[in-house]
């Protein structure tokens, strides 16, 4: 069994994957909004990656526009820890 991703090592992880989407995304704009299209797939990435299937109401979908929404998001999910 592996070892638990922190909330740190998520927030990298989700930045890389906003850049291989879009390059011109800034690396620090965790609180920035992404565009719909760039949320959309990143949720389809965060399922295959994260194997989590996400129950997409409106306000999740709000919150998954953000990488801060996105760690969050993932942890109420089982995904990673806050140390």
């Amino acid at each position: 069994m592996g070892s638990v991703e922190t909330d740190g090592d998520i927030r990298v992880r989700v930045l890389e994957l906003i850049s291989e989407y879009d390059e011109s995304t800034p690396g620090g704009a965790s609180s920035e909004p992404f565009g719909s299209m760039q949320a959309a797939w990143l949720i389809h990435v965060l399922q295959e990656r994260w194997d989590v299937e996400v129950d997409l109401t409106d306000s999740v979908f709000e919150r998954l526009q953000t990488v801060d929404g996105v760690v969050d998001v993932l942890r109420e999910y089982g995904v990673g820890s806050r140390a």
